[in-house]
């Protein structure tokens, strides 16, 4: 998911009241969506569901991997945002698979018990989610192009 604040927009603060969402209070709200303005714009097609409601998502990748607990894995997703941005705010999940076929639960089953692999499907439930914030600043020397620093 990539959303942006723009240069010219102030600063607003999520509002919630829902007591299972109290850890959003204080965060800035992102209100600009790229693929909303992607598919608003014509450049994406078949973005919306039955609803017309936008998922504001990107797939980048539609195989199946592992990774390993404890390992970092990077995976590359390059795109533009408006010059109007100042602010970028990305946000990834993934999720394992949450039904395997036999021969998938006896390779895991064997793998475990040889001590090849040292997870339980408890440890792999739950969504694995990462969210960044980069500022979006014109990049020296340069007239047309944006650099993106990283905001940790």
């Amino acid at each position: 998911e990539l959303r942006y604040i723009k240069k010219e927009d102030d600063p607003i603060f999520i509002s919630v009241r829902d007591p299972q969402k109290m850890h959003l209070l204080g965060r800035l709200n992102f209100s600009h969506c790229l693929k909303e303005d992607l598919c608003a714009n014509g450049i994406l097609k078949n973005c919306n569901d039955d609803k017309g409601v936008c998922d504001h998502s990107f797939c980048v990748l539609r195989h199946r991997t592992f990774v390993k607990p404890g390992v970092d894995q990077a995976y590359t997703f390059v795109t533009f945002v408006p010059d109007s941005a100042s602010y970028v705010r990305t946000y990834a999940t993934f999720e394992y698979p949450n039904e395997y076929s036999r021969l998938q639960r006896c390779s895991l089953a064997i793998s475990r018990r040889l001590g090849l692999i040292n997870y339980t499907l408890k440890n792999i439930s739950v969504p694995h989610t990462c969210e960044r914030i980069f500022k979006v600043e014109l990049a020296p020397n340069s007239s047309n192009q944006k650099e993106i620093s990283s905001i940790s």
